[in-house]
């Protein structure tokens, strides 16, 4: 997780929340107890007492275990797979600012990356936010099902803060509910950013086929990434080609090799693979060029 001690400086910077867009609800009928009449909630805990979270977002843990009509199914996965495009686009438009972050992950915490945490609050505000996102999965919901998804998706963003403001009374830590509420925010936001990493490392193929080389690993480093590397070879050996290979294997492989190797390096890789994932986005939204009309036979002499 991109979050720990940065996230927690973070959430006193004042940023605000906006209320989440609701479709208009059914007589008598709020979300929540629309949940749990459905039988339906997303809150789980662990054995500490923490919430369980959820890599893919509350929206798309609330959408799996919904029963939906396949016309619901489709308009809701089309706004979901909006979201990561714009997400994708978003991550890769600012690898800068995204590598920094990510870096926590394998070097730990500096100022720097503070001051990054911060501009990603600003930067990423509207994402963040998701009231555009989940208002507009509701809207491809039937009202029933709606009330169902935005009891579930409030239910368990409330019972966070909750869970997490009670815990830090209980440590005599920062309890304001502000803070937990945009603790909740960037916990979110900063999971969504590492699932579009992620999502986009493992539909690569050619730059992680190439990651030892584009690394240019040290002597020092070149045992660790070559062990790395050997396993890998033979998962892509087994599956019949880098096309075949599950994408978690794939993320596993180059989170491994990240963490072998200095931010330089890591800049490189992260380069390769975010270009490698635009030009497949470019290609697939370019449309074809029409093709040639044919000249018109000549008239027989």
């Amino acid at each position: 997780m991109l979050l720990g001690v940065a996230v927690a400086i973070l959430t006193g910077a004042g940023t605000t929340i906006a209320q989440e867009g609701q479709p208009a609800a059914q007589p008598n009928t709020s979300p929540q107890a629309a949940a749990a009449a459905a039988g339906l909630t997303i809150v789980k805990m662990d054995d500490t007492g923490k919430i369980i979270r959820y890599p893919e977002g509350p929206e798309e843990a609330a959408l799996k275990i919904m029963t939906l009509s396949p016309e619901e199914r489709a308009a809701a996965n089309a706004v979901v797979a909006h979201r990561h495009a714009e997400v994708d686009a978003y991550v890769r438009a600012r690898q800068p600012l995204v590598l920094r972050i990510q870096a926590i992950n394998e070097e730990g915490l500096t100022q720097d990356r503070v001051n990054a945490f911060r501009e990603f609050g600003r930067e990423f505000r509207d994402f963040r936010l998701r009231e555009e996102y989940r208002t507009n999965i509701a809207k491809a919901l039937s009202p029933a099902n709606s009330q169902i998804f935005q009891g579930l998706t409030g239910g368990y963003r409330r019972t966070w803060i909750n869970v997490s403001q009670e815990r830090a009374k209980t440590e005599g830590k920062q309890d304001a509910l502000a803070h937990h509420v945009n603790l909740e925010s960037f916990t979110t936001a900063s999971e969504e950013v590492r699932q579009s990493v992620d999502r986009q490392i493992g539909r690569c193929n050619d730059a992680v086929l190439k990651a030892v080389e584009t690394l240019a690993p040290t002597p020092g480093q070149q045992p660790d990434i070559q062990a790395a590397a050997d396993v890998f070879a033979q998962a892509v050996s087994g599956a019949g080609g880098i096309e075949k290979v599950p994408a978690e294997i794939k993320v596993a492989y180059v989170r491994k090799l990240m963490s072998l190797v200095q931010e330089d390096q890591r800049r490189n890789l992260w380069t390769a693979i975010f270009a490698e994932r635009e030009a497949a986005e470019k290609s697939a939204t370019t449309p074809p060029a029409p093709a040639a009309t044919p000249a018109p036979a000549a008239a027989p002499k």
